[in-house]
């Protein structure tokens, strides 16, 4: 199911890397901006919502599951093993039929994506955020540090950001998995059109 609703362009002759992105709105933005003004990427839009009823399935309870009780509420969960090993076989398995090199994501936090992404790691699939959020005011970064980011880890391989001030919460935040030699600052595509 996750393979029939990907949407794919015919592959390319020049052999570019194809990138899996999971689809949101917003983000779907700044992934047009990059295919209409980049030429070294091609891109196969994923279901994203499809994730969720994956996640169900071996997560009885994932519909209480959000960002920040995900890695809480799921340390001890035997539960947690099924649906490991469902996305070790279901990645090899997308990467074979859609032909893709890494995979993009607004946001390294989402409950559906988290075992996704360390499956990846795991069969050596590079995952990067495109990071659509952290849009705060300069006087509440220690508030963000202390409050938003505790109970979160980063699991993708790199990170990219809008902007430096965003870029510094997150690193000074000590998130488990994140060092700032994982991180770029590249701007917000979508405003490539203006």
């Amino acid at each position: 199911m996750l393979y029939i609703f990907s949407k794919a362009e015919p592959l390319n002759k020049e052999k570019r890397k194809r990138v899996l992105y999971l689809s949101k709105p917003i983000f779907n933005d700044d992934v047009e901006a990059l295919k209409k003004y980049g030429k070294n990427f091609e891109y196969i839009r994923f279901p994203r919502p499809l994730l969720r009823p994956v996640l169900k399935h071996f997560v009885p309870y994932g519909d209480e599951l959000n960002d920040a009780n995900y890695h809480v509420k799921t340390k001890d969960d035997e539960a947690l093993n099924a649906l490991r090993a469902f996305w070790d076989k279901c990645i090899p398995y997308l990467q074979r039929k859609l032909k893709f090199d890494v995979i993009l994501s607004g946001n390294f936090v989402y409950v559906t994506q988290q075992e996704m992404f360390r499956a990846a790691r795991k069969h050596n699939i590079p995952s990067v955020v495109l990071y659509k959020e952290g849009m705060f005011p300069m006087d509440r970064n220690n508030d963000v540090i202390e409050i938003f980011y505790t109970t979160k880890q980063f699991l993708a391989d790199k990170i990219l950001f809008y902007n430096e001030g965003i870029r510094d919460i997150l690193v000074k935040s000590n998130l488990p998995g994140l060092s700032a030699d994982k991180t770029a600052v590249v701007g917000v595509p979508r405003f490539d059109y203006f």
